[in-house]
């Protein structure tokens, strides 16, 4: 089973989401499933809040209810750490993630590009680090195999922008409205902050019923 994955580094229901989603197919009894990551950039416009806490940007940013925020993130919290996921809302920090995605399309030309998006939000979500930093994305792409000076190279110029651009303009055509958005081979697709059981649910109706 093939399913594509448009996500972005700073979604918090992408890094829950993935992990729901191999729970679900777990569950459904399927192995051998492959998940192929799409970049979609929430934010491709450089911000005057890179370096904000995801809280402060949320409320800033949106004029979201602080209470609402932190009620929202304290849930988050919650349901990562029941998937065995680290996650601190208050330390997360906002930063326009173009460079991120531009070595995670690199990274994925070795093969190593779920591992370098993984190693990456792990260290957003439960260090706060800042992946708009050019020395942390070459060490995150180091942790994940990629030696370090051919990273750097990577990030020269404009490398890998095109195809941030090719995914990014994909998923507006798709008219995605919320990540992380998934699409089964079918081309059966759900998105969005949904349950254990609602990823379950999703994976037993591509499969009709049966295993994969």
């Amino acid at each position: 089973m093939d399913i594509r994955v448009w996500a972005d580094f700073h979604c918090p229901y992408c890094y829950i989401g993935k992990a729901r989603m191999k729970k679900a197919l777990r569950e459904a009894g399927v192995s051998g499933a492959r998940l192929f990551l799409r970049t979609y950039l929430l934010n491709p416009e450089a911000s005057e809040r890179e370096g904000e806490s995801l809280n402060e940007y949320s409320i800033n940013q949106y004029g979201a209810k602080p209470e609402k925020v932190y009620a929202n993130n304290a849930r988050l919290e919650a349901e990562a750490r029941e998937l065995g996921l680290g996650m601190d809302l208050k330390s997360a920090r906002y930063a326009n993630m173009t460079d991120a995605h531009r070595l995670f399309h690199h990274a994925k030309t070795r093969g190593l590009g779920e591992a370098f998006f993984d190693l990456a939000q792990q260290a957003l979500f439960t260090r706060g680090a800042l992946l708009s930093d050019r020395e942390t994305l070459l060490t995150l792409a180091q942790q994940a195999g990629v030696p370090r000076d051919e990273a750097r190279d990577a990030l020269t110029g404009d490398r890998y922008k095109a195809e941030v651009v090719a995914d990014y303009k994909e998923g507006l055509d798709r008219a995605i409205d919320y990540i992380p958005y998934y699409v089964f081979g079918d081309g059966s697709h759900f998105s969005g902050d949904r349950s254990d059981a609602e990823y379950l649910s999703a994976v037993e109706k591509h499969l009709g019923g049966g295993k994969a």
